[in-house]
């Protein structure tokens, strides 16, 4: 993969249909491109954007800002890493859930039910009735806010 080409270039378009099994829910029929698990990019969460100054030259897309594990105050089983999300092409930068896209409520639901990735890497099932100020808090690294997690 060129990082210094768009993610739809000719040359990284052969990598399209190799998405790594991380990024795939293996109970949806997917084409090979597609990914259904994305991380939350925004200011407070573990993919922050560190803003144009601070960008590698010709983003496209990716990881785009480091977070060091003490930066995650709120502690790793209380902060969100990865969400279900609609299918999308891997490599696509757009694809990746936004804050302003996630904060409200979880962007995809199976059966009123949602799969997240914390970062302390354990998998959870959350209802997507969630409250909002709780859904909130999850996603963000550093509110300082204290967490009853409601996990299924």
């Amino acid at each position: 993969i060129r990082h210094d080409e768009p993610w739809d270039s000719e040359w990284n378009s052969q990598f399209h249909d190799l998405c790594p099994a991380c990024f795939k829910d293996p109970r949806l029929e997917l084409a090979p491109s597609e990914a259904t698990i994305g991380v939350v990019v925004g200011e407070n969460t573990i993919f922050r954007d560190p803003g144009p100054a601070k960008r590698m030259p010709n983003r496209t897309g990716g990881f785009i800002g480091g977070t060091r594990m003490g930066e995650v105050s709120d502690g790793t089983s209380n902060t969100i890493l990865t969400v279900e999300c609609k299918p999308v092409c891997w490599m696509d930068p757009s694809g990746d859930p936004t804050w302003e896209e996630v904060k409200k409520r979880p962007p995809v639901s199976r059966n009123g039910m949602t799969k997240i990735g914390m970062a302390d890497g354990s998998v959870q099932v959350i209802r997507d009735s969630i409250d909002q100020n709780i859904w909130k808090c999850l996603l963000e690294r550093n509110d300082g806010e204290p967490v009853s997690v409601p996990f299924d």
